[in-house]
């Protein structure tokens, strides 16, 4: 990534703009003739880094400050020189106190330890990966098998915060850390602010519930593009939502070789994201404990599964078993639905809602010879192609897997 494009949309160049505005106010006071003919480039690159580097910055505050850097720039330019100099002291405690301000949004959040190794994830293709021919294995996968954590991976390719708010809405979360990468599309796409506002109180306010942690990847902005970052800032201050600073997304999609074009995660690029999310994360989990499969009864693995009556959320239980979460993902008609298959070290429920789909995707995981999927009314047992022995189902059908490891 260019220097330049990581420093203003890192949101580092709003304090290099502070530091060249702070400085123009101290040459046009200066004496030496020398000194004071700079003052003018340091204060439109200062105001420009500053406004380019879409800080999300309190309307009523920038507002003020930018009256007193008018106010000041009026009487320079009078040559009243006893009121400029007061006029540029209070304009530069004023941009201080923006740059004050910022700075707890460029801190790290740390969690609060929790009782279980549940991770929920809501992302878009950053997370979920590209589909199609990518057989890149996602962040939330290597997470889950590096710490033994029970990951709900929610992402999907496209996911916006409106359309990841409808694929929740009828799901169960029950994690107690729930980790937000959403709105890239949002911005790149056609949804307005408004729209977004309304999509991510929505969104927000679903996955918030007592005793759970939300954090959330604070969006790398392009130029101008403030509000989308107040609207974040604002409903993060709302929901209690921990802000990652969005230096760190950036950084990841930064480092050489870590994307497939510039945004999309490459494998090596999953690997770092993940373990950048556990660095996150870890502090949650610090005392959390997942229940051990040796305190499960095991099961047959030719035992019926439920029927849908029971709503398909009988736990399944096995000592040599993994656990498969059924990822699905929205498609056009003649394409794959996608990948799926993550693998974690206990069994847990798996349910997931299938909408808008084909076919479910080619299956990822490795060294497993049986399944068995509850599909509708039907019940399919397949081999390691269980993706390819699958080609259709209805909208709206839950599935549960099960899967014994070889």
């Amino acid at each position: 990534m260019n220097g330049l494009v990581y420093h203003v949309v890192s949101g580092q160049a709003f304090f290099s703009g502070m530091a060249l505005l702070l400085a123009s106010f101290a040459l046009a006071q200066a004496s030496h003739k020398a000194w004071k003919r700079w003052w003018g480039l340091a204060f439109v690159l200062g105001l420009t880094l500053i406004a380019a580097s879409s800080i999300a910055i309190p309307f009523w505050l920038l507002v003020t400050a930018g009256m007193a850097t008018l106010v000041w720039l009026y009487l320079f330019m009078r040559a009243d020189s006893s009121r400029q100099r007061v006029a540029a002291i209070i304009a530069a405690v004023l941009w201080l106190a923006v740059a004050i301000g910022e700075l707890p949004y460029l801190l790290i959040p740390t969690l609060e330890p929790v009782a279980n190794r549940d991770l929920a994830v809501i992302g878009d293709s950053v997370t979920a990966g590209m589909g199609g021919e990518d057989r890149s294995e996602t962040w939330p996968t290597i997470i889950a098998r590096k710490h033994q954590l029970q990951v709900q991976d929610l992402s999907h390719v496209g996911e916006t915060a409106g359309s990841a708010l409808k694929r929740i809405q009828n799901l169960e979360i029950q994690a107690p850390v729930v980790m937000v990468e959403i709105g890239g599309n949002d911005i790149l796409g056609s949804t307005s602010s408004q729209q977004f506002a309304t999509d991510l109180d929505a969104l927000l306010n679903r996955l918030s519930a007592p005793g759970r942690q939300i954090v959330m990847f604070e969006l790398p902005l392009p130029p101008f593009y403030h509000e989308f970052g107040r609207i974040q800032r604002s409903l993060a201050h709302k929901y209690r939502v921990h802000l990652i600073p969005r230096r760190i997304f950036l950084s990841l999609l930064a480092d050489q070789g870590a994307t497939l074009d510039s945004i999309h995660l490459s494998q090596a690029g999953h690997q770092h994201m993940a373990e950048s999310v556990w660095q996150l994360v870890q502090t949650a989990y610090v005392n959390a404990t997942s229940e051990s499969p040796a305190e499960k009864p095991a099961i047959d693995n030719t035992e019926k599964l439920p029927d849908e009556d029971s709503n398909l959320n009988q736990v399944i239980q096995s000592h040599s078993c993994y656990h498969y979460t059924i990822r699905q993902w929205r498609s056009s008609p003649d394409a794959e639905s996608s990948r799926c298959l993550k693998s974690s070290l206990n069994w847990q429920e798996t349910s997931v809602k299938l909408e808008d789909h084909h076919s479910v995707g080619r299956e990822y995981s490795h060294g497993w010879r049986t399944a068995k999927v509850k599909l509708g009314d039907f019940l399919v047992q397949a081999g390691p192609n269980l993706g390819d022995r699958i080609s259709s189902a209805r909208s709206s059908t839950t599935l549960l897997m099960e899967a014994r490891s070889s």
